[in-house]
């Protein structure tokens, strides 16, 4: 793992954008996480934006590695990105969704619009009663 992290990091040190179309720093980005290195892939996903603009599988990726790190607001952040520039991309809102249910029954709220936290209960509503 650490020779093929080593290799990685030479990789884009040593990149040459000839081909427009290629984004380098994305591709790294994705072995980066693949080996689990998610700080590392942030980094090469951060550099993908400067380099190529947004995209919304960018955001999307950067979710994704910020939620592997425990950042679940940022990853928050990152997946509504993703989720306002390409709406019909299912994966965001997704995530988008997982993420704020998270974030909201970590703060003691409400966990779902179906679903009501009083104390360390949770009531789930029946539809028909709304």
């Amino acid at each position: 793992r650490a020779d093929l992290l080593r290799g990685i990091a030479r990789m884009r040190t040593h990149a040459f954008p000839v081909e427009t179309d290629k984004d380098m720093s994305f591709e790294v980005g994705r072995l980066l996480y693949s080996v689990a290195d998610y700080a590392g892939a942030v980094r090469a996903y951060a550099a993908s934006l400067e380099a190529s603009g947004p995209h919304h599988i960018t955001f999307h990726n950067l979710g994704l590695c910020e939620y592997a790190l425990g950042h679940v607001a940022a990853a928050e952040a990152r997946f509504a990105q993703a989720a306002a520039m390409a709406p019909s991309y299912a994966a965001a809102g997704e995530w988008l969704k997982r993420v704020r249910d998270e974030l909201t029954e970590a703060a003691g709220g409400v966990v779902r619009s179906d679903e009501v936290r009083i104390g360390d209960r949770r009531l789930m509503l029946d539809a028909a009663s709304l």
